[in-house]
């Protein structure tokens, strides 16, 4: 089978198109035919050779759609699925192995394509929202880098449970943004993006930021958070993507109710009654409440389309032509 193969770190030209074995399913895995992949910037860390990621050589790639070749456990053969091969890569090939916890059946709402470009990003901004933030209605979200891939997903997240969002992101991306239906979009690149979102709250500032920056962006959003009505519950999710930013949360801000955390997509796996309906009974990929907001008809997992070069986080749905 063909796959993109990479055996020594580095840019782009590292990456070789290669025929390698048919990959051995083993027990508790599953096979499968590749449709589509998802294109993440953890693919970018371990290209450049970012410790504990990987092991030379390696086929690119943690997250692949297709459907069901062999193995499959609550799987049929022929079903259309996303896998995660999170712990040693390997989606950018014809035919992937993935481990049965790590698969997930594909509402049929959802076409295969955006179904790649989904379970990275949507778990990530899941995990962070609901298992890191405890996001609850009503409360008031800052996303930064807002126009990626985990920021679109936590923007769609955040509205359809009921929160305020306010996206920052370039002048250039406000646009998609405002299509997403956010209506305080900042831009973080001029004037003075924290007096903007005082204004934009009336004072008040928000309940829970994520934050994939870090370093200045984050000392700055600290002074963001306020205190609930109940007593300070303050949460700042630094870091979504599963690398240090290099912001720690200080005494200071643990004495004054500022909750810090992180995640990365491996942590959101969901596995719980509430999705069996939307896939069947099978475990699935989005939980029953979330899919008129990301797997329906007008639904819109993520923007399929490459970042530009240099220009941070970003995600692309590449389809097997």
């Amino acid at each position: 089978m063909k796959a993109v193969e990479v055996r020594a770190f580095g840019g782009p030209e590292v990456m070789r198109v290669v025929e390698l074995p048919e990959p051995v399913v083993g027990t508790g895995d599953v096979l499968i035919e590749t449709d589509a992949i998802g294109v993440n910037f953890h693919d970018l860390w371990a290209r450049l050779g970012l410790p504990g990621l990987v092991t030379l050589p390696f086929v690119e790639g943690i997250e692949v759609t297709g459907r069901v070749v062999a193995g499959g456990g609550q799987f049929r053969v022929g079903e259309r699925v996303i896998g995660l091969p999170l712990v040693g890569h390997g989606a950018y090939a014809q035919r992937v192995v993935v481990p049965a916890e790590y698969v997930y059946a594909i509402p049929d709402a959802m076409p295969i394509e955006a179904a790649a470009s989904f379970g990275v990003n949507f778990l990530t901004a899941y995990a962070a929202l609901h298992y890191t933030a405890r996001l609850r209605r009503g409360e008031r979200v800052l996303v930064h880098a807002a126009a990626g891939g985990v920021g679109t997903a936590a923007i769609q997240l955040a509205q359809h449970g009921g929160a305020e969002v306010l996206g920052t992101a370039s002048l250039a991306k406000h646009g998609r943004l405002k299509a997403f239906g956010v209506s305080h979009v900042i831009d973080y690149h001029s004037g003075d993006w924290v007096a903007e979102v005082w204004s934009r709250t009336g004072g008040e500032g928000v309940d829970v930021i994520l934050d994939p920056i870090g370093g200045e962006i984050a000392r700055r959003s600290l002074e963001l958070l306020r205190y609930a009505a109940a007593g300070p519950r303050r949460r700042h999710v630094l870091g979504i993507g599963g690398v240090s930013c290099g912001a720690a949360a200080e005494p200071r801000d643990r004495r004054h109710g500022v909750s810090h955390g992180s995640t990365a997509g491996d942590a959101a796996l969901v596995d719980d009654t509430a999705a069996a309906d939307v896939c069947g009974g099978k475990r699935c990929a989005v939980r029953r409440s979330h899919v008129p907001a990301i797997g329906g008809a007008g639904g819109t997992p993520v923007p399929a389309r490459p970042s530009e070069r240099g220009k941070g986080p970003a995600h692309t749905a590449l389809s097997r032509q």
